[in-house]
């Protein structure tokens, strides 16, 4: 087979194996994989893993651009993304960034510049948009029925130690603020698809109040639990975040002016209550599996690099939504409420 497009991988822990593998999966032979790692040699990565997915590894992220691959998976830790990612873009690299964009505004500004310049196509990787449930949400939303939107819900924790059990949760980037961790940037998916449920987006949101920190004994050096509050327009959102909870909680409730939706992201379910005492049951699929909006949002990047149109959640999508976050964090950490327009 003819191969059509050479896709470099920039890190290549748990996030970036399972869009290698979700690649393969879709193109098939009909793509070079690429991947660009510190040490070739990892104490934790199965090496059979790139013998098997015919991945090419380089130890210079400068050889490995010198293949001019057409696409880089930033999937390295958060506080690395724009580093690499300026690199990629000025080599004419596509992106597709994991979420979060970065952990602080720095260099964003000039990626833009030049993503701009280039006319590269960029996505940052909220899954979640594509979860059944988000969609179905958003399609009723967007059909007025539920009415206007005054109050968004959401409620997002899991125990952090469970995450990844073959690794040490206490050295990986979730517990170390270097790297860009604790639950507000790595949460971070939960404010974006919040936010999305408001007319106008996060573009809406005025204003950002946020409490938090570490108040358990976990063994990390960032926050492990915030209550966010956004003013968003005529709407007020709420987030809940945390590292803590057993077994895994991931809901949201919105309250309209014509009744109240609950979901529940993990059992793939919702439930409308109407204001006339009717209920609509909301429930895309018998079973979900979690890999289903891995591919799916690689398939919408794919199909936009294709047809030469920018994603939705683009590189400066990606800034607004980080600059909501930060703003939580600085709330957090002085006590007060930060106004963002």
């Amino acid at each position: 087979p003819i191969i059509f497009m050479k896709i470099l991988f920039i890190g290549c822990g748990s996030i970036g194996r399972r869009h290698i593998t979700n690649l393969r999966s879709i193109l098939k032979k009909n793509v070079e994989i690429l991947a660009y790692r510190t040490f070739l040699k990892s104490h934790h990565l199965e090496e059979n893993f790139f013998k098997d997915y015919h991945v090419k590894q380089f130890s210079s992220l400068k050889e490995a651009l010198d293949q001019k691959p057409d696409i880089a998976f930033i999937t390295n830790p958060t506080s690395l993304h724009i580093p690499v990612a300026l690199k990629a873009a000025k080599a004419g690299c596509h992106l597709f960034i994991e979420k979060p964009l970065s952990h602080n505004l720095k260099g964003i500004n000039e990626l833009e510049f030049i993503v701009k310049k280039k006319k590269l196509i960029t996505f940052i990787g909220f899954n979640l948009r594509f979860h059944p449930i988000i969609m179905e949400v958003s399609d009723l939303l967007f059909k007025k029925e539920i009415g206007d939107i005054i109050s968004v819900r959401t409620e997002v924790g899991s125990f952090l130690p469970n995450w990844h059990s073959h690794e040490n949760y206490s050295t990986n980037y979730s517990a170390l603020p270097d790297l860009g961790g604790g639950v507000v940037l790595d949460l971070i998916h939960d404010i974006d698809y919040t936010t999305s449920f408001v007319k106008g987006g996060y573009h809406s949101v005025d204003d950002v109040y946020c409490v938090g920190g570490k108040y358990s004994k976990l063994k990390i050096k960032t926050e492990d639990i915030a209550e966010i509050v956004m003013r968003a327009g005529n709407s007020i959102l709420s987030v809940h975040m945390d590292y803590l909870q057993h077994p895994p909680v991931r809901k949201s409730t919105i309250i309209g002016t014509k009744g109240v939706l609950d979901i529940d992201l993990i059992k793939n379910q919702g439930m409308f209550h109407s204001l006339d005492n009717t209920f609509l049951e909301i429930k895309p699929s018998f079973y979900l599996d979690p890999n289903l909006s891995y591919m799916d949002e690689l398939r919408y990047f794919l199909d936009c690099i294709k047809k030469k149109k920018q994603t939705f959640a683009d590189i400066t999508d990606g800034k607004q939504i980080l600059q909501i976050a930060l703003a939580a964090k600085k709330s957090m950490n002085t006590g007060r409420r930060v106004v963002l327009r």
